[in-house]
């Protein structure tokens, strides 16, 4: 069968993840399942694995290509002080907005690594990720991932926003992947994960003014912004469809 990354014909994986174990991982429960909620019927029910697919990957391409942006994008999150040269600072403006300044973050690793979750959601056949459809994108983002081109910086850019502090709101979720249009019409795709909200920038002539700012740039610096509580509330209500 022919492996979706690397388009040869290999023996595939029967089981490859969609979402990388270390972004659900404060998701578990005490007897270690988690909870899937579905959005459409409002149910929830244990689950005992993470979300895997089958036959899609090749072992080459799962467990060393994409593996190697994984662990990258694991020490970045939860344990950057071992990266030299990695410095993270808390910064706030005049006009009280708040942000976490990531510097020395490797461009190409970490974009990539986005680009693959991204790419990975589009793939599946999980019921999970069918708002995910990225169309002509996907074949473009596929070719950026397997030959290491992260290309520019407003090529499929991704903002990282963040509710954590505001510990009284619901951060142990993952949400479905769900497709809207930014305030200038732009297609983007958000996913809320433990706290974080990562939106991926579709069309580029339509992006966002401010969107250069935020994203990984080619300094090596990412910017993550703190929503405030009325913010991270529409966001949990949007995306969870809590009654916070």
């Amino acid at each position: 069968m022919k492996c979706k990354l690397c388009l040869q014909d290999k023996d595939l994986l029967k089981k490859s993840h969609i979402v990388p174990n270390f972004l659900y991982k404060e998701l578990r429960e005490k007897d270690n399942s988690f909870v899937k909620a579905n959005l459409e019927k409002l149910t929830k029910q244990p689950v005992y694995t993470g979300f895997f697919e089958p036959n899609i990957l090749c072992q080459t391409c799962d467990n060393e290509l994409l593996s190697k942006l994984e662990e990258y994008a694991y020490k970045i999150i939860y344990d950057s002080k071992k990266i030299k040269g990695v410095k993270i600072v808390n910064e706030i403006n005049s006009h009280g907005v708040e942000w976490t300044m990531c510097r020395g973050v490797d461009y190409t690793k970490l974009k990539l690594f986005l680009l693959s979750m991204l790419w990975r959601f589009s793939i599946s056949s999980n019921e999970f990720y069918k708002f995910v459809d990225l169309g002509k994108h996907e074949e473009i983002i596929r070719k950026m991932i397997f030959e290491n081109n992260a290309g520019d910086v407003l090529d499929y850019p991704c903002s990282i926003s963040s509710y954590r502090k505001h510990t009284d709101l619901p951060f142990k979720l993952m949400s479905q992947p769900l497709r809207h249009r930014n305030e200038n019409g732009g297609i983007c795709y958000t996913v809320v994960m433990q706290g974080f909200c990562y939106t991926f920038y579709i069309s580029r002539e339509l992006l966002p003014d401010i969107i250069s700012e935020i994203v990984i740039n080619k300094n090596n610096e990412l910017k993550v912004i703190h929503l405030p509580k009325d913010s991270a509330t529409k966001i949990v209500r949007k995306y969870m469809r809590l009654n916070v």
